[in-house]
């Protein structure tokens, strides 16, 4: 379990395979860190963050297709694990070069270029969460729409978390009609947005 939980432990994770000491779709966990049954290894390492080890495991077939007892699809448990970390909550901006694309905001490390007609940011690497979040949905594309036993789907709980990455990445694939699903406590994404985590100032931006 550590090795699925910690960053860095793809290689053993890789050997476990290779060896057949370890099956990638193994029997679910019993409520793993109290959030209910159903976790497979994938799971696990999607929840904590172990990005390379997520790989290990998609390279040698684990299944996408595992929901837990709560319902929770692997995009949820990925937004879940993020908010545990801070993660996904940076803001982003339009690159402007005759064309609408969004990038993390501006760093440091961001270079600025400028022309005569175009003035275009340079963001730094894509960060290793949206990677996960694009594989896993280029592999079952139905994980947007999941819906667990409260009703809500990924892009509501990316909205409650105000994870502004996941949440755009998810809006641009779905459209406007994703805003107008309804959980079981009669709560849009929207709502989710205003009712749920982050400051005023970080809702407004998402807005």
């Amino acid at each position: 379990i550590k090795s699925l939980e910690t960053y860095g432990s793809s290689t053993y994770i890789r050997e476990a395979i290779k060896n057949k000491t370890f099956d990638v779709n193994n029997a679910a966990l019993n409520n793993y860190s109290e959030l209910g049954a159903g976790f497979t290894p994938l799971l696990v390492a999607i929840y904590n963050g172990a990005f390379d080890v997520v790989d290990a495991l998609l390279d040698h077939d684990a299944s996408v297709r595992v929901l837990t007892s709560g319902r929770d699809g692997a995009l949820q448990i990925l937004f879940t694990g993020m908010k545990n970390r801070s993660e996904g909550r940076e803001r982003t901006v339009t690159v402007n070069n005759n064309s609408s694309n969004t990038s993390k905001a501006p760093s440091p490390s961001t270079i600025t270029t400028t022309s005569p007609s175009t003035t275009t940011s340079i963001a730094p690497a894509e960060p290793q969460w949206l990677s996960c979040m694009n594989r896993l949905i280029q592999l079952e594309h139905e994980l947007v729409n999941v819906t667990n036993v409260k009703g809500m789907t990924p892009l509501a709980l990316a909205m409650k978390f105000v994870q502004e990455g996941p949440a755009l990445r998810l809006f641009n694939l779905l459209g406007i009609s994703s805003m107008a699903t309804i959980d079981t406590m009669g709560k849009n994404p929207m709502f989710h947005l205003l009712d749920g985590e982050g400051t005023s100032e970080e809702k407004c931006h998402l807005l």
